[in-house]
């Protein structure tokens, strides 16, 4: 049985329609179309799961690199509470044309899950009791600025520094912490 799209007058011969004879080429192309979707849908998932794991990834470290730059502090105010003669340099670290009121403590190293960083901590002092310009030998209390840095050794870009101020317990002779102070950038 034929089945024309043309009118008989027209053509002196009958041609079979041009589907005819093509029984699996609709499919073979319906089939194509499905698989190129699919694999563009594929692809997509892929990215999108790559992504999600690199943003995972990133807040991993941030996070971790908050908790490096709190170690910073602890260990420059444990660094202060432990030392029985905290030696201040004579010269002048921090270029303020005073020698003797700064002091830069030793790098540490330190491994958080798999991610290592360098902690670092700079100390600046200046005499409260009885005034600020009381010399070294008489000054009775101490307010002591500390600086933490933070640096990742993956990726140097990864850096965190906080600040505090400390203030020296004249019955204890340990530095206790100044309500307000702490900054972080």
């Amino acid at each position: 049985m034929w089945i024309t799209l043309y009118r008989q007058s027209d053509c002196t011969e009958s041609k079979p329609p041009l589907w005819i004879g093509q029984d699996g080429a609709i499919t073979l192309l319906m089939t194509l179309v499905l698989l190129v979707l699919v694999t563009g849908m594929t692809f997509a998932l892929a990215r999108l799961h790559l992504t999600e794991q690199e943003q995972n990834r990133s807040l991993r470290l941030t996070q971790e690199l908050v908790y490096a730059s709190d170690a910073a502090l602890e260990y420059a105010i444990g660094w202060l509470n432990t030392s029985t003669v905290i030696p201040w340099m004579q010269a002048d670290e921090n270029g303020n044309a005073e020698p003797g009121d700064d002091m830069n403590l030793p790098v540490q190293p330190w491994t958080l899950s798999a991610v290592s960083f360098s902690l670092s901590a700079r100390l600046t002092r200046r005499c409260l009791l009885p005034s600020e310009t009381t010399p070294d030998q008489l000054c009775e209390q101490w307010l002591i600025d500390i600086t933490a840095t933070a640096i990742s050794a993956a990726d140097t870009s990864l850096t965190r520094t906080q600040f505090i101020r400390v203030l020296e317990d004249q019955n204890r002779h340990d530095f206790i912490r100044v309500p307000g102070s702490w900054r972080d950038w």
